[in-house]
């Protein structure tokens, strides 16, 4: 008759629509969509292949005036990276929004600076064409990234570990009440 509002036993009413999945402790409680994949792409290759330039600029700075703190810059670089495409793949909504500004002020700088090499009448095809490859697709990652049906998503992937977590810690009051 009614089956639709009938909440089955694997739902758990917390988001509707979604069904989490209560076999493994590392799966997540939504289907993450393809593109996110793709935005944790172009934020390894696109924005830290093209923010290293920047990065070595930087530690041949430090590297003269403090050596010491040459590998501790490169552990945070690689630190600051992994852990935005960490935040991207997990749809953490502070990793989204991190990406999407990183990616956007990225975008801009590539797509701003063809338009003064335009300007300035030192463009060349090469460069245009370098700095589209790079400028395009990181605007696009941050649009996708602060898209309301992602961040819809990400908010229901917080609600859905929030919930796994009540569960196990619920779960460990239990068995050790029965001790």
């Amino acid at each position: 008759m009614d089956g639709d509002n009938a909440m089955g036993p694997q739902q758990s009413g917390v988001t509707q629509g979604v069904e989490p999945k209560q076999s493994e402790p590392g799966q997540s409680g939504v289907k993450r969509p393809w593109g996110i994949y793709l935005v944790a792409f172009w934020c390894f290759f696109g924005l830290m292949g093209g923010t290293y330039v920047l990065f070595r600029l930087l530690l041949s700075v430090v590297q003269e005036r403090m050596p010491e703190l040459e590998p501790l810059l490169g552990l945070a670089y690689l630190a600051v990276g992994l852990g935005l495409i960490i935040g991207v793949l997990r749809l953490y909504r502070v990793g989204l929004i991190l990406c999407a500004v990183l990616m956007g002020l990225w975008g801009a700088f590539q797509l701003l600076s063809s338009l003064t090499f335009v300007l300035a009448d030192q463009a060349s095809p090469q460069i245009l064409i370098f700095k589209l490859f790079y400028g395009l697709p990181s605007l696009a990652c941050a649009w996708y990234c602060v898209r309301p049906s992602i961040l819809r998503l990400a908010r229901e992937q917080g609600e859905y570990r929030e919930q796994r977590a009540m569960q196990k810690y619920a779960q460990k009051r239990m068995l050790k009440g029965k001790r």
